[in-house]
Parts: C-alpha cells; sequence; structure tokens
C-alpha cells in the first residue's frame, strides 16, 4: 500500500475515476441523504466542499470504501477480483501479518492549527447529521480513538462513535469489553482521569485497523497497519494528552475522561445504527483539551447506512478471518465466507463448502458460529454447497427454501457477542450479559443422496461468461441504466 495519508490514497482513487468532489451540500442531513442514496446506486466515494456555514476547504468525505477497487486499494490487493476472490486474498494477506511497529517523529502536518484552553470549539469542522432523526452531530464515526495502558504501555486504537455536545465536550462510546473500556478502568480504579485522543481521517490503513477486531490484548493497531501499509506508521506526541497520535492525520481531538464521582455520562443518540434502526446508549463524556487539525482539514465519514453492500467496505473483512478460523480447525473444502444477504449486512453468515463428508455441514456451521471472530454479528449461519453464490442473496434463500428442512435448522444458545449485538436486556441493577444465541441452517444437498439429486437448471457459469464478453455491449448498457433508475443523481 501505497499512500502515505488520506489524501494520498484520495489522488490515488480519483486517477482511477472513484471520486466525485460535491460543493454546496447543507451539514443537516444534506450530506448524510446524498451518500446514502448514492452508496445505494454503487456511487464513487464523496468529498464534499464548500459546505453551508463552513469556509471553502473544510471538507467532508463520505462512501470512501465502498466499491470493490477502491477496497482493493485499501487492502493491498490486486484490482479485477471478484468478492469471493477478495476475501481470499484478504484472508492470505492475514494469514502472513508481520507487525511493523510505528516511528516517532518530533511533528506533523496535523500540528499545523491548535486550539486549546477556550479556543477550543468542535463546532469548527461541519460535522454531518448523518440520519433524519439522529439526535446530534457526530464527529466521531470514520475515526480512530487512541488510548494507552497504564500499566503495561501498550497503544490501542478503536473506532467508537463520538457525538458533540458542546464546544468542549463530547461523547465516546466505549462499549463493555473493549479494550479502551478496559484501559480506562485501571485509571479510574487508580482515582486518575483517563486520556484520549481521537483521529477524525487518517490513512485509511489506521481506519482499517482501528475498527478491524484483528489483535489482542497487548497488540497495537498501529503495528498492523504498518503491515498492511508496508512501512512505519508515523506518529507524534499528542499537545495535551502525550499520545501516540497519527502525525499526518487530518483532526485530532484530544482530552480526558475524569474518574467516576466526577464522570458524566449522557445519552448519544438516537443514532442511525447498522441494524437499520436508531439506537442511544448512556456513555461518558470527554473534556476537551485541544484540538490539532491541517490546514482545509478532512473529516471521514463512515457512517451506517440503508445499502446492499456490505459495511464499510466494499466486502466483509472479517470474514477473511473466519474462513482462516475454519482452516485452522480443519474444516476441509471451504469454498468461501460472506456476511449478508442484502439485508442487514452482518447478521447472516454464509459459508461455502464442497461437501466430503456426512455432518460436514453441520461441523462448518458450528465451528463459525462460535468462532472469536463472528463475536459480532453472524446471528444466522446458513451452510450452502459449493454450486451457489454466497455473494447473491437470491442464490442463498433459493437454497434455504429447496435444500434445507426443519431438522437442519437448530438454535445455539449463550454464544459470546459484543455490545450492540446482544440481544439479551439486563434486568434494573443486573450487569448486561453480552451472549446471544445463533441459529444454524444446513442449506447443503443431503450428503447421503448427493448422487441422485436434480441437476439446477441453470447455464453453466461458464458459459454464461462468454456470452457477457460477447454481448458486452448490451450488458454493460442495461448495467448502467439499472444503477442511474429513479435517480436525478449524476456521477
Amino acid at each position: 500500500m501505497i499512500s502515505n495519508d488520506l489524501r494520498c490514497w484520495l489522488e490515488e482513487i480519483e486517477k482511477m475515476g472513484e471520486l466525485k468532489r460535491i460543493e454546496g451540500a447543507h451539514w443537516d442531513r444534506e450530506i448524510g441523504a446524498i451518500s446514502e442514496l448514492m452508496a445505494e446506486r454503487h456511487g464513487p466515494a464523496l468529498l464534499f466542499d464548500k459546505i453551508s456555514g463552513y469556509p471553502q476547504g473544510h471538507r467532508v468525505l463520505s462512501n470512501a470504501f465502498l466499491s470493490l477497487s477502491r477496497t482493493a486499494s485499501l487492502l493491498g490487493i490486486p484490482q479485477g477480483l471478484s468478492e469471493i476472490q477478495m476475501v481470499d486474498a484478504w484472508r492470505k494477506r492475514l494469514k502472513a501479518v508481520q507487525r511493523i511497529s510505528p516511528v516517532e517523529v518530533k511533528t506533523g502536518e496535523v500540528k499545523q492549527n491548535i486550539l486549546t484552553g477556550k479556543d477550543v470549539d468542535l463546532f469548527k469542522f461541519p460535522t454531518p447529521i448523518w440520519h433524519e432523526l439522529d439526535g446530534g452531530r457526530f464527529i466521531g464515526t470514520g475515526c480512530a480513538v487512541v488510548t494507552k495502558d497504564l500499566e503495561e504501555g501498550w497503544v490501542n486504537l478503536g473506532t467508537y462513535r463520538c457525538r458533540i455536545f458542546d464546544k468542549n465536550l463530547m461523547s465516546v462510546s466505549i462499549n463493555p469489553g473493549k479494550h479502551g473500556t478496559m484501559m480506562m478502568e485501571k485509571y479510574h480504579r487508580q482515582g486518575k482521569s483517563f486520556p484520549v485522543a481521537v483521529a477524525c481521517g487518517m490513512d485509511p490503513c489506521l481506519f482499517l485497523a482501528a475498527c478491524s477486531p484483528l489483535t489482542g490484548w497487548g497488540e497495537s493497531e498501529y503495528e498492523f497497519a504498518g503491515y498492511i501499509k508496508g512501512e512505519p506508521i508515523q506518529v507524534m506526541p499528542g499537545e495535551v494528552t502525550g499520545l501516540p497520535v497519527p502525525a499526518t492525520a487530518e483532526i485530532v481531538i484530544e482530552g480526558e475522561i475524569p474518574p467516576p464521582g466526577q464522570m458524566e455520562k449522557r445519552l448519544d443518540g438516537p443514532f442511525g445504527e447498522w441494524r437499520r434502526v436508531y439506537s442511544s446508549s448512556p456513555f461518558p463524556l470527554v473534556e476537551v483539551k485541544s484540538i490539532m487539525y491541517r490546514d482545509d482539514p478532512i473529516l471521514l465519514g463512515v457512517s451506517p447506512q440503508k445499502m446492499h453492500v456490505p459495511f464499510p467496505f466494499a466486502i466483509p473483512v472479517m470474514a477473511a478471518e473466519i474462513w482462516n478460523v475454519l482452516e485452522y480447525a480443519g474444516i476441509p473444502d471451504v469454498r468461501g465466507v460472506w456476511f449478508g444477504l442484502g439485508l442487514v449486512w452482518p447478521v447472516f453468515l454464509v459459508v461455502s463448502i464442497k461437501q466430503s463428508y456426512a455432518g460436514h455441514a453441520k461441523q462448518a456451521a458450528l465451528a463459525a458460529a462460535s468462532c472469536r471472530a463472528n463475536t459480532v454479528g453472524g446471528l444466522f449461519v446458513i451452510v450452502v454447497d459449493d454450486d451457489i453464490d454466497i455473494t447473491n442473496e437470491k442464490d442463498v434463500m433459493w437454497a434455504i427454501a429447496s435444500r434445507a428442512n426443519l431438522d437442519n435448522i437448530q438454535i445455539i444458545r449463550g454464544i459470546p457477542t459484543k455490545a450492540g449485538s446482544s440481544q439479551k436486556a439486563a434486568a434494573a441493577g443486573e450487569e448486561r450479559v453480552l451472549v446471544n444465541d445463533r441459529v444454524i441452517i444446513d442449506a447443503c444437498w443431503p450428503y447421503e443422496r448427493r448422487n441422485g439429486f436434480p441437476v439446477t437448471s441453470r447455464f453453466n457459469p461458464q458459459y454464461e461468461k462468454e456470452i457477457m464478453k460477447k454481448w458486452h455491449s448490451l450488458f454493460e448498457r442495461v448495467a448502467v441504466e439499472d444503477r442511474t433508475a429513479s435517480s436525478g443523481l449524476a456521477f
């Protein structure tokens, strides 16, 4: 990979024809609505400028990673692959991880402007209202929250949503069980304020590392991002906290969360979340002490949307880790793993296998349902034969309708999960239980009848490719017309 910061990456995707510049949109819902409508139409990344009420150059980037080509550029894998080929290429990269430690520099572009004390103003940036009924302006969506362990000294990056409440107050949604929460508790047990720094716009590798649960306790996302990038991430001490922050970030907000007794929590929502419903939870407020930002800053927005692609990338990156886990567990002949049926993307986990023995499908389903990589989403785990296109919701639903039966649908109780995915409500005064249930569906041909099952009435995939190639002008025209239907937006 390829870029030194967000701006270098934007130059790269603009050369690919994957960036659209938009001027004059309003931060109050208009940017959010345009972003969602364009995502549904598989449009380009959007860079908003001349935003109502803000100076030219104060920009917002949305829909950054939603196409296959933009995601491939970020992941450092070849262009032109299919969805499952991309997941396969990414999982192979994950198997070869060699972490690269960050390098500290004295200063960086993010210190071109520094606000401290009374000058701190979170409203300085054109933070959008992302959804129609959002309760406020969420500056932290495509963000990396930087924290440091008090005892062990290692640095964590996590993507936790952040809402602006006042010029110098914002919430940060560090949920139970997250590394950031565990670090905060160590500070608070000693009666100390917890320092945090929030980067809003940074090298895309850092966002990928911050929002993907691919690192364990004691493993810094800076090191993982260095591997993806192929070189060390440059960090520098924050102006107030001293935390190592990305030197080429667009915006870095520094502050602290006071200890219990002084700490204030507020409901941060409503906010339109990945389940396509609004949510609101009590989270601690950060007292903002400084804001550092580059000239003409770019706020990276990665807001959940009503769209038919995985979020926030064009492929479900965690599917690659689940595929690797199945391989480590000795499950043979796995042909692909995918999240989503074009509905609520992470709820459905689909595994494709070439059946090798009786019980193969059930074994794969149980392993996928219970692995750590599936702690977010994957409530329904569906296993299908390798003739099914698992990226095509109609194919998967057809397999369920035609091959599964009630005996092949089972519920597995009490699987560990993360906050936001748990369906178990806690009674008043009780600790929240972070578990949920999984439904596993064997939608494969019965193994014992594999040689006598009816032949599918469809053309051979290779012949379909030949027809598509021969009649490419016809199919390209139809694809363009379908993509732009019912839309007055041009891209």
